[in-house]
């Protein structure tokens, strides 16, 4: 539907249209969608109409110059939300209001009446009937007044009192033909049995900036966090927060540039998530423990136990979940692993693969029993560009059965993995010219390399 005839204004007086949209289906489970156009080009995202719903559209005309040009088109979400529509009695139709121009309102002020703190602790209450707006420019302007709090909005109260953490939002926005608004966000404080994604990612930054890990004040915030890990699910925000650096705080481990996955450290199982089979998900980490005895390099090393699962089963799988760096400024990255097979009586070792998003890169590849494999994977060669795609699969070489399953049972099969690293590619390098070598030398001569730098 597209705005053909326009009446006769001078458009360069409003910023915005506002117009209402009401869909109704004859299903609840395929309501009607919108998007709009301009010149023939999408300038929004599609829209679901909830049947018997009006719902608000308002349109940025920054990049309309020509009204007549703007279409609203309509869709029905079925799997994705442009589904086809069909002109059949009773199964689909929209209601569509009259369009407004907008005229911004640049100078809202909030009444000097409405008096509010920095924060507030739960258990306080804000009085919001002084929570009023006006205009210089426009005093005849009208407003709606509406409170957010954890992403839902709804009509301003009289009060509150705060039962909850968090950051809440109280709007006063134009109505009418009129556009804009103006907001007063106040913040109301956690406790350590109901915290904030704030204050969480707060205490993070606080743990990983102490240079001593060891004292009882860091030590504390650590504990703070782990008795928080189990409640992540139900605060708000939570999903944004960097749980790389969570799991490092929690663990009071120190940050190494260029490392990728800390399996030298107690926090190597948290950066990974467990599958097996045809990724069925592992719901406990329990045979992943740190080995301080099986070392690599010197380093402690991450014993995988496969003890998780019981059975036989094949493939079984480490996901990269949470790795310490990205793929940027990295060309390679540097590992090993060693494998153990208590059924060598029988020629059956334990193999490794790996994975990036679901692809085989590394196809079964046997581990020499009870010693190290060093692994190296080229990122650009096998165009990976994010590490958390990366999984590592353990199965067994059984007969000609690359696929062969594996089993935690009498310990036949287990396996150690060595911290992860980035490495970069240095393809620069040059020998000073303070050494110069002679082009041979004879028996019994002598080479000075002091100065082969």
């Amino acid at each position: 539907m597209t705005f053909s005839l326009v009446a006769p204004v001078e458009m360069s007086d409003y910023t915005q249209i506002r117009f209402w949209l009401k869909g109704d289906s004859y299903s609840a489970t395929r309501p009607m969608t919108y998007f709009l156009a301009y010149n023939g080009d999408r300038i929004s995202e599609p829209v679901i109409l909830p049947t018997g719903e009006w719902v608000e559209v308002v349109a940025d005309l920054s990049e309309v110059e020509d009204l007549s040009l703007l279409t609203v088109a309509f869709h029905t979400y079925n799997d994705n939300l442009y589904g086809s529509v069909w002109n059949e009695a009773g199964r689909f139709h929209v209601n569509i209001s009259a369009v407004y121009g907008l005229t911004p309102v640049e100078d809202i002020e909030i009444s000097s009446g409405f008096v509010q703190e920095d924060s507030y602790d739960i258990g306080d209450t804000i009085d919001l009937s002084h929570f009023s707006a006006s205009s210089e420019t426009y005093p005849e302007a009208e407003f709606t007044y509406t409170m957010t709090f954890e992403g839902t909005t709804t009509e301003l109260p009289e009060s509150i009192t705060f039962e909850n953490p968090g950051w809440y939002t109280f709007t006063a926005t134009a109505a009418g033909v009129y556009s804009g608004s103006e907001s007063i966000t106040v913040y109301v404080n956690g406790t350590a049995d109901n915290p904030t994604a704030d204050e969480i990612a707060d205490t993070v930054d606080a743990v990983l900036a102490a240079d001593d890990k060891t004292s009882e004040e860091v030590r504390e915030m650590a504990a703070l966090l782990e008795s928080w890990e189990g409640m992540l699910d139900g605060i708000y925000g939570a999903e944004n927060l960097d749980m790389f650096r969570f799991y490092a705080a929690l663990n009071l481990v120190d940050l190494e540039e260029g490392k990728v996955m800390y399996f030298d450290t107690a926090m190597g199982k948290d950066q990974v998530t467990l599958e097996y089979n045809r990724n069925v998900p592992v719901e406990t980490k329990n045979g992943l423990t740190l080995d301080t005895e099986m070392t690599y390099n010197g380093e402690p090393t991450m014993k995988v136990e496969f003890t998780d699962v019981e059975g036989w089963f094949s493939p079984f799988l480490i996901n990269f979940a949470y790795p310490g760096e990205s793929a940027e400024g990295y060309d390679y990255l540097r590992f090993a692993i060693r494998g153990h097979s208590g059924l060598m009586q029988n020629n059956r070792p334990l193999e490794y693969a790996i994975l990036c998003n679901g692809t085989r890169f590394v196809q079964p590849t046997v581990l020499a029993t009870d010693e190290w494999t060093e692994i190296v994977i080229d990122l650009e060669a096998n165009n990976i560009t994010d590490l958390s795609g990366l999984t590592l699969a353990f199965y067994s070489l059984n007969g000609n059965d690359i696929w062969g399953s594996i089993t935690s049972e009498n310990d036949y099969f287990y396996a150690h993995i060595s911290a992860v690293y980035g490495i970069k590619a240095v393809d620069d390098i040059q020998i000073g010219d303070a050494f110069e070598p002679a082009v041979s030398y004879g028996l019994g001569a002598t080479l000075d390399l002091t100065s082969f730098v």
